[in-house]
């Protein structure tokens, strides 16, 4: 079981979701990518293992270049957590198919638990 973490911030918001994340995922089940091109590097890569996606898009433009990996992403169990409220954005997010949609302003208890749930199904079937 390998979980990807993606977000481009260095503020208190991407430390309490990483810190969230890292409560949950042993150190060596946890990718980090803190820019774009190492996220699109880990999801290129032939072994790619990965089950689970948490991406932090950072603004608007993010989100696009995550959408732009799609095909990559299309067999991973992806949380979204989007810059803002604007329909334009829940819109497009929502073409990726992620299994939980929330924002960067939110309560990260709601992502520990839907992530705590998606680990658990994953390992117990």
């Amino acid at each position: 079981m390998t979980v990807l973490f993606y977000t481009k911030q260095n503020d208190l918001a991407a430390e309490q979701l990483q810190s969230v994340i890292e409560l949950l995922v042993l150190k060596d089940q946890l990718e980090m990518c803190r820019t774009f091109d190492s996220l699109s590097r880990t999801l290129c890569r032939p072994s790619n293992k990965l089950d689970i996606a948490v991406l932090a898009a950072a603004n608007g433009k993010d989100l696009l270049k995550i959408l732009s990996l799609r095909d990559l992403l299309s067999d991973i169990r992806i949380i979204l957590i989007l810059p803002d409220r604007k329909p334009d954005t829940i819109s497009k997010a929502h073409s990726l198919g992620p299994r939980f949609l929330t924002y960067l302003d939110s309560n990260v208890e709601e992502l520990q638990s839907v992530l705590s749930k998606m680990l658990d199904n994953a390992t117990y079937p």
